[in-house]
């Protein structure tokens, strides 16, 4: 009994303890946006696609602070030399990472992120389920600036890039879903 609560009291020291109060330890992030194809889907080219995505982040050291999110993001493409004729591709998962954000100004922060992905893809042509794979892992990192708004609200327009290769069980060689996400969103910070 007296190890649960020595145990307890660590934890709850860790938790509000330090120069970031308890209620400026998690936010909540939303963003969304354009993404850019990085490479073909076999032999179609995805193009620019749109998506969003929302996350928790808990920042345990001053600057330093963990994320975990969900992302969806579709591609629909125009057929090309009549590979097919309406294709939609969607990648949806989690990830989870840190993000590293330092001050630059009163206002203004740049942040760096890193962490791996757990996507999952689903294909369509026209308006059919022709592959869905598993949830597997893929990685993403990504880069930005952060405008404080107010004490607790702030815009965070960055770029991201995700990469993921769905086992769709069609060939040892399934191709990769890579792209660059350009988004804009907000932080509230709970």
């Amino acid at each position: 009994m007296r190890r649960i609560t020595i145990g307890a009291a660590v934890i709850a020291l860790l938790t509000f303890a330090g120069p970031t109060g308890a209620q400026e330890r998690f936010s909540i992030d939303v963003r969304g946006g354009a993404a850019f194809a990085m490479e073909d889907y076999g032999a179609v080219d995805l193009g620019t696609g749109i998506g969003f995505a929302a996350a928790v982040r808990y920042r345990f050291m001053p600057h330093l602070g963990a994320y975990l999110g969900w992302n969806w993001y579709h591609f629909s493409p125009e057929a090309e030399g009549g590979v097919v004729e309406d294709l939609d591709l969607e990648d949806t998962g989690y990830s989870l990472g840190l993000m590293f954000e330092h001050p630059l100004t009163e206002s203004l922060a740049g942040w760096v992120m890193g962490g791996a992905a757990f996507d999952h893809t689903e294909v369509e042509i026209d308006g059919e389920s022709v592959g869905d794979s598993d949830h597997g892992f893929g990685w993403e990192a990504g880069a930005g600036v952060s405008f404080a708004v107010s004490d607790r609200i702030s815009l965070l327009p960055g770029v991201r890039y995700r990469s993921f290769t769905p086992d769709l069980g069609e060939s040892e060689d399934d191709p990769s879903v890579s792209y660059l996400a350009a988004e804009i969103g907000l932080s509230w910070k709970l």
